[in-house]
Parts: structure tokens; C-alpha cells; sequence
């Protein structure tokens, strides 16, 4: 009897060891079932699935290209003028040293200089090449800005100019006059793009006193050779 006990006693062991062994089978299979149906029931009413691996749509992909476009068309342009201006900033301190050292020289002498080397002042270029053509003496440059001592051949007007010599900005430059001229002020700094005898302006009108600058027309000066803008 209890050999017969101990046969069924080992047979339910073996039955429930059969069970247990297909159970995480059978409910395994189940979950997945469960999750199949769970799955189709959202996509018929229209829930978004429990796992979506959707990627971007070409569409969403083009809006953020025009996006990346327009701020880059916005941004560009300004980040163009401020290197500009920083490229600017040491040609237009030497203008106003040598505008400043001029006004000297007349208050001494009675009469402006007419070379650099009256002047009481250091100027860092040591280059001759001219914004527009000048005796050496009235010219000093370096890579790419030259600074004059301008003055017509009557001496009738005299100015300090600084000019670009290279880039895509050749031509233009500033100016500040020595005299009244009856159209531009002593002392006024103006923009200027150079249109003829001298490095030349290429860029279309206004390119640079007025898009770089905020300039407005002022007038033109050495014979129709510069076009002249005040600044803001």
C-alpha cells in the first residue's frame, strides 16, 4: 500500500512537473495573444499603438530645413555686418588720430601739413599703396586700408580719408574734411564708395554705407569720382 502511495505520490510529482513546465508556455502565449489584440484593438480605434517606432515624415523633415533656412537667411546678414564693423573699427581710429594730429598741425602752424612726417603722431602701416593716387608723402597703408592726406590740386579742399584696398568692399572707405566744402561739414565723418580714379568700389551702389552702415546719400565729391553718404 504504501509502495502503491509512494507510485502515485511520484506520478503527481511527475504530472505537476509536466504541468509546471508548460505553464510559462501556455501563459507566455497568452500575454502575446493579449497584447496582439490589445494592439489591433487601438489601430482599429484609432489609439496610438502601446510601441510606435513611426521616424520622421519627409514632410516634417522639409519643414525643419526651411525653418534651419529662414533663420540662417536672418542670421547671416547680421553676423556679415558685425565682422565688418570689427574690420572697420582700427581704419576708423586711425582717421580720427590723423584728423585729430592735422587739426593740430594747422592750430601750431597756421597751415595743414603736407606730409605724415609733420605730424605728431605713429601710424602703424607702413605700406604706400593709395585709396585714390596721392604723393607718398600723403599716403600710408597696410594689407588692406590705406590712410590719406587728401587735398585737391588747388588746395582748395583738404580731408583725411581711409580707404579698402582689398576684398569684396575694395573702394570703399571714410572721410573727414578739413574745411567746410558748402555740401560736406569739417569734421563730419561721411561714408564714401569710390567710383573712379583710385580703387574702386565694384559692389552695387550702397552696398556698404548703406546696408553695413545705415548711411544716406550726402552727395558726390572729387569730381563725381566718390559717392558720399552720411552716417547715423
Amino acid at each position: 500500500m504504501q509502495q502503491e502511495n509512494m507510485c502515485c505520490y511520484k506520478k503527481s510529482m511527475s504530472c505537476r512537473k509536466v504541468v509546471m513546465r508548460h505553464l510559462p508556455i501556455i501563459v507566455s502565449d497568452g500575454m502575446a495573444n493579449e497584447r496582439k489584440e490589445i494592439r489591433r484593438s487601438r489601430i482599429k480605434s484609432g489609439m496610438t499603438p502601446l510601441f510606435n517606432n513611426n521616424a520622421f515624415t519627409l514632410i516634417e523633415l522639409l519643414v525643419v530645413v526651411l525653418i534651419i533656412g529662414i533663420l540662417a537667411a536672418v542670421a547671416v546678414p547680421q553676423y556679415q555686418k558685425a565682422v565688418e564693423k570689427s574690420k572697420s573699427a582700427q581704419a576708423l581710429t586711425i582717421l580720427k588720430t590723423v584728423y585729430n594730429a592735422a587739426e593740430a598741425y594747422y592750430l601750431a602752424n597756421g597751415t595743414y601739413a603736407t606730409s605724415f612726417d609733420e605730424l605728431s603722431v605713429d601710424i602703424p602701416w607702413t605700406g604706400i599703396q593709395g585709396w585714390c593716387p596721392l604723393p607718398v608723402a600723403y599716403t600710408r597703408s597696410n594689407a588692406d586700408w590705406s590712410v590719406q592726406l587728401y587735398r585737391t590740386s588747388d588746395d582748395m579742399q583738404r580731408s583725411v580719408t581711409v580707404g579698402r584696398l582689398r576684398g569684396k568692399y575694395q573702394g570703399a572707405g571714410f572721410i573727414k574734411y578739413l574745411e567746410d566744402t558748402g555740401v560736406f561739414k569739417k569734421g563730419t565723418l561721411y561714408c564714401a564708395e569710390r567710383t573712379a580714379n583710385g580703387v574702386n568700389f565694384t559692389a552695387e551702389d550702397g552696398a556698404y554705407c548703406q546696408k553695413m552702415f545705415g548711411g544716406s546719400v550726402a552727395g558726390s565729391a572729387g569730381g563725381g569720382a566718390l559717392r558720399v553718404y552720411s552716417m547715423p
